[in-house]
């Protein structure tokens, strides 16, 4: 579960930093 939760944030904020940038 815990690294599940952390993929998930890790490409949650890939796509969000690919975006905002």
């Amino acid at each position: 579960m815990k690294n599940m939760n952390q993929s998930l944030k890790k490409g949650k904020e890939k796509k969000y930093s690919t975006r905002n940038r």
